[in-house]
């Protein structure tokens, strides 16, 4: 009986470690984004609209996956990349390199599966976010294949993208990018997906 209850001790235990183990106090949040890598050693900054919370608990889920997207952003050949995906492990994490020319008008759109790191090697366009609590008309359902949903957001505030700064936007976090700042003009984008761990 003794053995038992030790085993199950154990079990619950370790259940309840791995519960909590992309939770992080506001202090290992605030540690982790005054020593990472992303933070200090890129030639471009997070901008302020980061989750910086989610950002590092997420880093803290799947390490290896992050640090290949680090990696992929750290290549000095950035702005010279040719157009198109590339795979960057096994697992689902990939990048995709775009050149457009900015919108006057677009939807919203968000993910479920995947998080959005977004940096403008080239140019310049604005960012909407959608105010965590605006409301939400739906114009495209959800495409599981695509991991993609388009809407009409009501309340959002607009986020200048360009070569200085990346964007990182979690599932569920409205966003409008591609956006003309002044004149529609061309951009170079790229875009590293990478698969959200719950």
């Amino acid at each position: 009986m003794k053995i038992l209850t030790a085993i199950m001790t154990v079990l619950m235990m370790a259940a309840c470690g791995n519960a909590g183990a992309g939770k992080m106090s506001d202090a290992d949040v605030e540690k982790w984004c005054s020593e990472s890598e992303w933070f200090t050693a890129l030639p471009f900054e997070a901008d302020a609209s980061v989750d910086r919370r989610a950002f590092a608990e997420q880093n803290r889920l799947s390490p290896e996956v992050w640090k290949k997207a680090f990696e992929f952003l750290s290549r000095k050949d950035l702005a010279s990349l040719a157009e198109g995906t590339y795979e960057l492990d096994d697992n689902g994490l990939f990048a995709t390199v775009s050149y457009y020319t900015t919108k006057d008008s677009a939807l919203f759109e968000a993910h479920r599966k995947y998080i959005d790191i977004q940096y403008v090697a080239e140019g310049c366009e604005r960012i909407d976010l959608a105010a965590a609590d605006a409301a939400r008309q739906e114009v495209v359902p959800y495409d599981p294949a695509k991991d993609i949903e388009f809407f009409e957001a009501g309340d959002s505030r607009p986020l200048n993208a360009d070569p200085s700064r990346f964007f990182v936007f979690f599932p569920g976090e409205g966003h409008r990018p591609c956006m003309k700042v002044g004149d529609n003009a061309r951009v170079k984008k790229i875009v590293v997906k990478i698969p959200y761990k719950e």
